[in-house]
């Protein structure tokens, strides 16, 4: 069987290249290719579906953005998880990315892929995107309609299917940063210490009141346990104005696993990953409560 062979290459220099691009062509199958981590693997093993134009991204500026601006952190969706993983400004103020994108794949991968490419590919164990789900981010694109945000709870909404339209980009995340002490972090599990895809994965918010040090506010996001990663709100409204202490965080990890009900699967039996995604809990918010106090003593 041949190859599914794109049609056309673009290389376009600006988003605006990509607005005149989408103007002038009517095909239906439009791929960007970015890190092409997973692309290319498609393309060997004759997954790719068929492409009538291939737009390859990298001269974009516009999607390399990675700063701090006011209350916002804006990621653009060219941004590698290497460089995600090594950047002072969110190591400091959201380990949970940071943590997360150093996680994925292998170095190599880490310097090519992309926090778009992670995005779009809507894998359930998808480390960038479980972590995504837990800061309210929200998701710019542009497509043939325009420009759009999607919040990011929206964005995912079955295995390998999201929101994002024939031909639409995401161009870049906003990510709020929340008042006050606040800590986050991110663990996954899987079969081999390096280069493994999760079998369970968690991301956990926590934000403290910094007068009384109870649990402002808590987020808590599993990853590989369903179609999609995806939010824990029974944990997350228990924590809600507890102290941040073990036995509080004992019962969120109860909540989730009466919420998840992973499958079984090579990466492990449904009761295994179930206990996971309880242990993991208990993790995570241990680290985001020490985090969120390291910001204390540092403020």
């Amino acid at each position: 069987m041949p190859r599914n062979i794109p049609k056309t290459f673009a290389r376009p220099e600006s988003l605006a290249d990509v607005e005149r691009l989408l103007a002038a062509s009517d095909a239906q199958s439009l791929i960007y290719l970015a890190g092409g981590t997973d692309l290319v693997v498609d393309i060997n093993e004759r997954r790719l579906p068929p492409c009538d134009i291939l737009v390859y991204l990298d001269r974009i500026p516009e999607l390399k953005g990675l700063s701090l601006e006011g209350d916002r952190l804006i990621v653009g969706s060219g941004v590698s998880h290497a460089r995600l993983a090594a950047s002072p400004e969110v190591r400091a103020v959201f380990p949970v990315l940071a943590q997360a994108a150093e996680g994925v794949g292998s170095p190599p991968i880490r310097v090519m892929g992309t926090v778009g490419g992670n995005l779009a590919r809507a894998s359930a164990a998808g480390d960038v995107a479980t972590a995504v789900l837990s800061l309210n981010a929200e998701i710019h694109t542009l497509g043939r309609n325009g420009r759009r945000v999607i919040h990011g709870r929206d964005f995912h909404v079955a295995s390998r299917r999201t929101l994002l339209e024939p031909g639409e980009l995401i161009t870049h995340l906003s990510i709020p940063v929340p008042p006050g002490p606040c800590g986050s972090a991110f663990e996954k599990l899987g079969s081999r210490k390096t280069m493994f895809i999760a079998s369970v994965s968690c991301a956990a918010l926590l934000r403290l009141d910094a007068a009384t040090g109870a649990i402002a506010e808590a987020r808590l996001t599993l990853g590989s346990i369903a179609p999609t990663p995806v939010r824990a709100p029974a944990a997350e409204a228990l924590l809600a104005g507890r102290q941040p202490e073990e036995a509080a965080f004992r019962e969120a990890a109860e909540a989730v696993q009466a919420q998840v009900r992973p499958r079984t699967s090579h990466r492990g039996t449904s009761q295994y990953r179930n206990a996971m995604a309880g242990a993991l809990t208990v993790r995570c918010l241990r680290r985001a409560l020490e985090n969120a106090r390291n910001k204390e003593v540092e403020a």
